[in-house]
């Protein structure tokens, strides 16, 4: 059978439709891959920062104190003699490019001169800075501190390490959502802008601090024990009155927490 050329057209348009729909589901799978390989990571992630509390009485890392310990205290060195260089996990595979500007890809933050040296770290995840030990006093209230994991509860809700444009952030429960859809570099937000950012399909991958990690949707975030005193019905929760509308519109279809 001889197929005319309307024939012809209508066959190519169809396996050009497979070809792209494979295309897509192939990509779907090499999305929901790494996003397992994420939470892989932050499962590891928990046990190493699990063994620091034990082996230091149950509290986190001091965080940086320059009159002190200094750059000893952020996570990455405090918890370098457990993963030791082990780099990789520093990394979620969707964000393995370091980077200073506007990217509509995920990139990562990076930092130089740690553990001592020249060297420039590279890592895509982020600690709550109010785990730290609490020493810092320029920062806000001591109080909002977690302190000590040991004498805490609701470990189920308050994150510790999360997918991350910084190293470290301090959300608050006033904190407005970004208004665009791409990620920023290391220092170009502050707050839960860090860690607002639609790398795995809607959500990010955390850890928290009964040391279980799980996919949390953007507006979750809000939701979250971030601090002592933090609002979970702050003003960006259905509990707090927040209307649709006010989210961003890259926001506004995602799930509402």
């Amino acid at each position: 059978m001889v197929l005319s050329k309307k024939d012809l057209a209508v066959v190519l348009v169809i396996v050009l439709l497979v070809i792209m729909n494979i295309g897509a589901i192939n990509n779907t799978g090499r999305k929901r891959a790494k996003e397992m390989v994420c939470l892989s990571n932050l499962h590891q992630w928990g046990k190493m920062f699990e063994m620091f509390t034990n082996d230091n009485n149950g509290y986190f890392n001091t965080g940086y104190i320059a009159a002190t310990v200094g750059e000893k205290g952020l996570w990455m060195n405090a918890l370098r003699p457990y993963y030791k260089n082990n780099v990789s996990l520093l990394l979620c595979p969707e964000a393995t490019r370091a980077g200073y500007y506007y990217s509509s890809t995920f990139i990562a933050w990076s930092r130089d001169g740690l553990y001592g040296s020249s060297q420039s770290t590279v890592g895509s995840y982020g600690i709550n800075g109010w785990t730290n030990r609490a020493i810092i006093t320029s920062v806000g209230d001591t109080q909002q501190y977690w302190k000590n994991v040991r004498s805490v509860q609701g470990k189920n809700n308050i994150p510790v390490f999360l997918d991350s444009t910084s190293y470290n952030a301090r959300p608050t429960d006033t904190d407005s959502p970004p208004n665009y859809f791409s990620e920023w570099a290391m220092g170009a937000h502050s707050g839960m802008n860090n860690f607002c950012i639609d790398r795995h399909n809607g959500g990010v991958n955390g850890l928290f601090m009964d040391w279980s990690a799980r996919k949390i949707g953007l507006k979750e975030l809000w939701t979250l024990k971030w601090h002592r005193n933090f609002r979970t019905w702050g003003p960006w929760t259905r509990a707090g009155g927040v209307r649709p509308e006010r989210w961003p519109n890259w926001m506004r279809d995602f799930k509402e927490y």
